[in-house]
């Protein structure tokens, strides 16, 4: 969750925190953090309004403890942008308590969950909220408000997931280079405040009981699981064009899904599938810039996955993998509203040089299936300079045949190529 607490929140955090049992001697308890200078650079658009150039400062700490039956775990992430004011924030990405008691697990407090096997396209990864200013594949996520209750074997378990408040995702700034509202209306008011809607009623408060269930199993080799989510859909906010500006909308909604991962000699095999139903919502659901009743809404995505992994004689380990993600709609061009990726592909190619400097080269692209003139390539470089700092740098190439009125899929961020650099000194 971002740190601007709301009454609600504010009680479930004391109530977590409450439930913390005393340290003492017999207590484990494990931390580390880390400062991080990160800067980001785009191409200039045309655009006065963007921003091209961020620096921010990073502190991220995590903290996991053990007293008897009981674990808990602290992970807060903190970033201050001197160019967005919008990037600047204080997430707290888990802090839960668990109790474990015999065959049954209950945690209370805030969790960052992730369900997806997939590098890339995380279909089954949509229960957190999230800072939309991030990398496509590696945003950074709010834990949610949950209380699990999970029932243990010995080759599988089911839980039950409460999450009490919603809270939506972080948007990007009216500035921001992953803003993806029409670039043609830049000069409009300031964005406004996201709503979200619940059983056909707009809501303007933040009470709506949201519930997951999950059972995995683990079969021979294979990981296998099935889960059912009903939740309000905070992932892909639908544009609403008003009087006074542009108004993301967020929409309830109910998913049906399942993950399989399995080992097959030197290769990874997965496949992820949900099917996505919004029919309580539908009479509100934006279609062509306005509030209106669309049909075809409901949809099936699908990501199937291969990686391949070898050591070589030098002694670097070699990762290679192929991802495919497909949308399967009534409407094609309703899907492009769904989601940026809509039926593409994922290389990636990756070298662990395994030495204690931690070398790690890779390099992967995406290439849209529809639309053969979107892609994004991109090469990152990570080596730790000592014990305690870290150097990352790398180039981000994404290109598409840019739509200033009416943007599908990538072409929402024209042709933005983007050079980062991070430093890292870990404590």
């Amino acid at each position: 969750m971002v740190i601007k607490m709301k009454k609600q929140y504010l009680l479930f955090l004391m109530l977590a925190i409450w439930c913390l049992p005393n340290i003492n001697a017999k207590t484990t308890v494990m931390s580390r953090g880390g400062n991080s200078l990160d800067i980001r650079s785009f191409n200039p658009d045309q655009w006065a309004e963007t921003i091209d150039t961020n620096i921010s400062y990073i502190t991220q700490f995590s903290s996991w403890f053990k007293h008897e039956n009981s674990i808990g775990k602290v992970k807060l992430f903190s970033r201050y942008d001197g160019y967005d004011i919008n990037r600047k924030y204080i997430l707290i990405q888990d802090l839960y308590i668990k109790q474990e008691l015999n065959d049954v697990e209950i945690r209370l407090g805030f969790q960052e969950f992730n369900w997806s096997f997939l590098d890339s396209f995380k279909l089954s990864d949509t229960l957190n909220s999230r800072v939309m200013d991030s990398p496509f594949f590696n945003p950074e996520k709010l834990g949610e408000p949950v209380i699990t209750w999970t029932v243990l074997a010995e080759q599988s378990q089911l839980s039950i997931i409460v999450m009490p408040f919603v809270q939506l995702s972080k948007l990007p700034s009216k500035g921001s280079r992953f803003n993806d509202q029409p670039k043609a209306i830049a000069s409009s008011p300031p964005l406004l405040d996201p709503k979200w809607f619940d059983h056909s009623k707009k809501s303007e408060e933040q009470n709506a009981i949201q519930y997951a269930i999950r059972y995995n199993e683990t079969l021979q080799n294979a990981d296998i699981s099935l889960y059912f989510i009903h939740h309000i859909d905070r992932i892909h906010p639908f544009n609403s064009i008003e009087e006074n500006g542009i108004r993301p909308l967020f929409f309830r909604n109910m998913e049906i899904g399942t993950t399989w991962m399995m080992p097959q000699d030197d290769h990874i095999i997965t496949f992820e599938s949900v099917f996505k139903n919004f029919s309580e919502s539908n009479q509100f659901i934006l279609k062509n810039g306005n509030l209106a009743e669309a049909k075809g809404l409901d949809h099936i995505q699908l990501g199937l996955g291969i990686e391949h992994s070898e050591i070589n004689d030098n002694g670097w380990q070699i990762k290679k993998n192929i991802e495919f993600k497909h949308i399967i709609a009534e409407d094609r061009l309703l899907a492009q509203e769904l989601s940026i990726f809509q039926s593409d592909i994922f290389f990636n190619y990756q070298i662990d040089v395994n030495n204690t400097n931690g070398t790690l080269l890779q390099v992967s692209a995406v290439i849209d299936l529809e639309r053969r003139h979107e892609y994004i390539i991109e090469m990152s470089y990570v080596e730790r300079l000592s014990d305690t700092w870290k150097i990352m740098f790398g180039k981000r190439w994404l290109h598409s045949d840019e739509d200033e009125t009416n943007p599908k899929g990538l072409n929402k961020f024209g042709n933005m190529n983007e050079l980062f650099i991070s430093t890292t000194r870990y404590f």
